[in-house]
């Protein structure tokens, strides 16, 4: 019986050090994967800091995640730190259930010469291939995503053909709930433009009827801004001023 008793305890110190060993190697060896195989899932390299993944309370974390151009040189796409927190046992009975997704810093560069945009190769990538047929009869996918937010975001627009360029900052956006038992959406949206211009909305939809609800403030949109658009359909050498508005829209 002490044999028994002492071959037990050493088969579970066993197994508690395997598992704590793949908990601790799971997150690099993932890192590792999507970076290696990146290039050939996206088209584009992606590198990144950190990656954590906590399969006990169904957290994923990452840390300076950047997605280049296709140079290869160039970032397109970069993010201080993402963090989302799924409810794993839930997935199991089809329930799908994320409890936050934070994304802080998000930064994206946005070039435009004539019609092409530097995403082409990403929508091209990801809208070719196989298609996938769902069946008729299959049941309705039930989901649940609570506390969305965007923190410090920014967005780079550059058009080569007019030599000009938007960068909009400090753009933050929230939404508390989108469920497949809920049809109403209430969302928040505020960004500042670095040439002039601040701002803030505030929105409410029904996703079944579509009847919505906007609240929108802006406050100091610099009107050179509009200059590039313009010039070359009236005869004007420059455009200054500012444009205070608050809407509220329904329908």
């Amino acid at each position: 019986v002490m044999k028994i008793k002492r071959w037990i305890k050493i088969l579970s110190a066993s197994v508690a050090v395997i598992l704590v060993l793949f908990l601790l190697l799971l997150s690099p060896i993932v890192k590792w994967y999507i970076e290696t195989h990146s290039e050939e899932w996206t088209g584009r390299k992606i590198v990144m800091e950190k990656l954590r993944l906590n399969l006990l309370t169904g957290g994923v974390s990452i840390e300076q995640l950047r997605i280049f151009e296709r140079d290869k040189t160039e970032v397109f796409f970069s993010m201080q730190e993402f963090y989302l927190n799924l409810e794993l046992w839930k997935a199991i009975n089809k329930q799908y259930e994320i409890i936050e997704v934070t994304m802080k810093g998000p930064a994206v560069s946005i070039i435009q010469e004539g019609d092409s945009f530097n995403f082409d190769d990403l929508i091209a990538h990801f809208t070719t291939g196989d298609t996938v047929s769902t069946s008729a009869e299959s049941e309705p996918v039930k989901y649940r995503v609570k506390n969305m937010t965007i923190n410090r975001g920014a967005i780079r627009y550059a058009n080569k053909g007019l030599d000009n360029e938007v960068t909009v900052r400090e753009l933050n956006a929230a939404c508390p709930l989108i469920s497949s038992n809920n049809p109403n959406l209430h969302a928040t949206l505020d960004f500042r433009i670095d040439k002039g211009g601040d701002i803030k909305s505030v929105a409410d939809m029904n996703v079944e009827t579509g009847e919505y609800k906007l609240s929108y403030d802006m406050t100091d949109l610099n009107l050179d801004l509009l200059y590039p658009y313009l010039k070359d359909y009236i005869n004007v050498g420059e455009m200054k001023g500012t444009i205070q508005t608050h809407l509220l829209l329904g329908g």
